[in-house]
């Protein structure tokens, strides 16, 4: 990991000229977007937010929207990146302004080839927003639902080094100090889904999205018996709404492989109320278990065991199992091998993304407003002791529990 020096959290009033005319084919989009909130419609796009510019609704989540933009540089060195705003009808959500920041706290701390930078975190015009690299490819969701529709699983060899890769991720997060103190974090992801791992057109694999991490670097805590997270990939203590740490995040790394190892569910044929009612108790096995290779089952069922005592200890630790798969085997897969898969199931999507990308960076922007334009820079890399800025957020009820949870015993 690679130290940081502390920053302040410093305001930043810029100002911007109109140098130059509008040009007639984007007039529609002139001014400075307000909202973004409003920006899923490519009509209103490209539209300048703060130093960005929005060029591409690339989707929502449960918190926010989600844009391909560009940074501008000096001469003509720009950058393409991604934007994660927050929903401008949750800046006064206290709960969820401080969730938003608790994320940026967390994640600028992460230094790690398989974990996606995030290189800003600020509000503009009453909008919270995190800056992240850009990585084309596709989530591991694309490949499950690939395999879903009717194409074949990934490889074993190529599942192992995808999967050698996140628990990389998971350790180092796992093992975060605290900067300044050097104290244990204690983070722990508790969102490891298939929507949360990226594999690049070059054979990278990239944790994101620690929006629900736990971590004692953060100031939001969730309410004791609050169950936040994807319910498919949740381990029973999680469901349950007791505490969590690392082990949690291996059991979703458990079902996860599971299911690109078969291409099918881990919770095959059951509906989402009927795993509430079962989650919980940790009990369940998959009839697809008998399928899977001897040592990789005892791989799946061991991060996958009911009671986080008999998981994994650690990241590593499943890691270097899975390493011995590996070897066993004859054959440890690499990026390239990785790259190549992608290549047969997505054989235009590359070359065909890359070009509308490049079309999207060249395309004439929208004149600057005349307005000043403030923006303020959370510089949370060691600002440890801030929370989030103003607007100040009105205060908010606790979240109630997950409806329809069972009691278990």
């Amino acid at each position: 990991m690679t130290g940081r020096k502390p920053v302040a959290i410093r305001a930043v009033r810029q100002r911007h000229s109109d140098t130059a005319k509008k040009p007639a084919s984007v007039s529609r989009v002139s001014t400075v977007v307000d909202n973004p909130d409003n920006l899923d419609s490519e009509d209103l796009l490209p539209r300048w937010f703060g130093d960005y510019a929005l060029l591409k609704h690339l989707g929502k989540g449960g918190m926010g929207q989600v844009f391909l933009a560009r940074l501008p540089g000096i001469e003509g060195i720009d950058r393409a990146c991604v934007i994660k705003t927050l929903r401008t009808q949750w800046t006064n959500d206290a709960e969820y302004v401080a969730r938003f920041v608790d994320e940026a706290r967390v994640v600028v701390q992460l230094n790690h080839k398989n974990i996606c930078p995030v290189f800003d975190v600020g509000l503009h015009r009453n909008t919270y927003y995190l800056a992240m690299d850009l990585v084309p490819g596709r989530d591991l969701q694309a490949l499950v639902n690939h395999a879903l529709a009717g194409g074949s699983p990934l490889p074993v060899d190529v599942v192992l080094y995808v999967f050698a890769e996140i628990l990389e991720a998971l350790d180092a997060a796992h093992r975060l100090r605290h900067p300044e103190t050097d104290a244990p974090l204690n983070l722990v992801h508790r969102d490891v889904s298939p929507h949360n791992v990226l594999v690049s057109f070059e054979g990278e694999v990239k944790l994101i999205d620690f929006g629900l991490a736990k971590s004692s670097l953060k100031h939001q805590q969730t309410e004791p018996g609050v169950v936040l997270g994807k319910l498919a990939y949740m381990a029973p203590e999680h469901a349950r709404g007791e505490p969590v740490d690392r082990r949690t995040d291996l059991f979703a790394v458990g079902v996860m492989l599971y299911e690109m190892l078969l291409g099918e569910r881990y919770w095959h044929g059951l509906s989402t109320q009927e795993i509430w009612q079962v989650v919980g108790h940790g009990t369940h096995a998959p009839a697809g278990l008998a399928r899977i290779p001897e040592d990789l089952r005892a791989i799946i069922v061991c991060a996958t065991a009911g009671d986080a005592p008999s998981r994994f200890p650690d990241a590593a630790t499943m890691r270097q199992r899975l390493v011995q798969a590996q070897i066993a085997r004859g054959a440890i897969a690499s990026s390239a091998d990785l790259r190549a898969a992608l290549e047969r199931r997505f054989p235009e999507a590359a070359g065909e993304e890359r070009r509308e990308r490049s079309r999207l960076l060249r395309q004439v922007l929208p004149s600057r407003s005349t307005d000043a334009v403030e923006s303020t820079r959370i510089a949370v890399a060691a600002g440890l002791g801030q929370g989030p800025l103003s607007p100040s957020p009105s205060p908010s009820p606790a979240p109630a529990p997950a409806p329809s949870l069972p009691p278990y015993a």
